[in-house]
């Protein structure tokens, strides 16, 4: 995923996460179960997708790094 955005979030929860940039134990968030993304594949084209469950909270997470947030 190139230039990935959140353009869609529902059903918030708190999630536990630990991450390789910090050392300690897990911390507390907020995610969301559902979301839909948009961004560019490595043609530059533009997708549109819905992802639900740990693989919604993993682009979470990693879309957290591309904007300099860390948990």
């Amino acid at each position: 995923m190139f230039n990935p955005e959140i353009i869609k979030k529902q059903e918030p929860y708190e999630a536990q996460e630990s991450c390789l940039s910090l050392q300690g134990y897990p911390k507390k968030t907020k995610r969301y179960k559902s979301i839909k993304v948009r961004w560019q594949n490595k043609n530059f084209e533009w997708r549109v997708k819905k992802f639900t469950g740990w693989t919604a909270q993993i682009i979470q997470h990693e879309i957290d790094h591309c904007d300099g947030i860390l948990i």
